[in-house]
């Protein structure tokens, strides 16, 4: 991350601001980085006790929990990244860097206890024999399609915050409902053949069903699904860079 006209090199500057968020979220806390495990932990062992009783999926406690870690990475980032440049603004008054950096130091801070959170659990996998090598291979791809997909609605809702503040509680809203749409507590097939365009244009879908794959070697991974996701995260992401372009030189005057 370098600036072409003044040759400054501003990765340290995104390694500082991640690491500042990192230590800031669980600042004072006894268990620190352990309620990336426990808050789905908790959240597994609720919902999997109710909806266990409709939903008859071998493993349906992991089948659940591989979801959830996915979308708390997901929903977490995206609430903080969202207010990031209104609540920074003094940073932004004062200090010259690329503004981006604010978000994008948020979605890692959180992907990097995503990673920590999956090895974590794949070591249990691995030694408790649910799971296999060849698939948990299919983490690799879900991980890195889970972060350019954030990095882009972080980018475009965080932007678009500046100008439009009802974007935030937009955001608020919009997690509760995409998270019943994406398929967390149930598998794909027990959705109604009429619903099928909500999964389509989910670009969490074939992410969270690539993490079914890799915990549990079974899923859905539907090619024509993932085709639909893989376009609709590629126009979230490139409207997410063209907004920010068009709107990061007044984030200053609309605050």
């Amino acid at each position: 991350m370098k600036n072409k006209k003044t040759g400054v090199n501003y990765w340290d500057f995104l390694v500082v601001m991640t690491s500042k968020e990192l230590r800031s979220r669980y600042r004072r806390t006894e268990f620190g980085f352990w309620w990336m495990i426990i808050n789905p932990l908790v959240q597994m062992a609720v919902l999997g006790v109710i909806f266990s009783a409709f939903v008859k999926v071998d493993n349906y406690f992991l089948f659940i929990f591989s979801g959830l870690v996915i979308w708390q990475f997901f929903s977490v980032s995206l609430s903080k990244a969202t207010s990031s440049f209104v609540n920074n603004i003094s940073l932004i008054k004062k200090a010259v860097f690329p503004r981006e950096i604010i978000p994008v130091s948020i979605v890692l801070a959180n992907f990097i206890q995503l990673l920590v959170a999956e090895a974590i659990l794949i070591v249990f996998l691995t030694l408790t024999g649910l799971s296999s090598f060849g698939s948990l291979l299919w983490i690799l791809p879900a991980l890195v399609w889970l972060l350019v997909v954030t990095l882009g609605i972080s980018l475009l809702l965080s932007s678009l915050n500046v100008r439009y503040r009802d974007i935030n509680f937009f955001t608020q809203a919009l997690l509760v409902i995409w998270f019943y749409a994406t398929p967390i507590l149930y598998p794909v097939s027990l959705l109604p053949p009429g619903l099928e365009w909500v999964l389509n244009l989910n670009p969490l879908s074939s992410i969270v069903e690539m993490g079914h794959l890799a915990f549990l070697g079974s899923g859905e991974l539907d090619l024509v699904r993932a085709t639909f996701n893989l376009v609709v995260g590629g126009v979230l992401l490139t409207g997410g860079v063209v907004i920010f372009n068009k709107f990061k030189n007044m984030f200053v005057d609309w605050y």
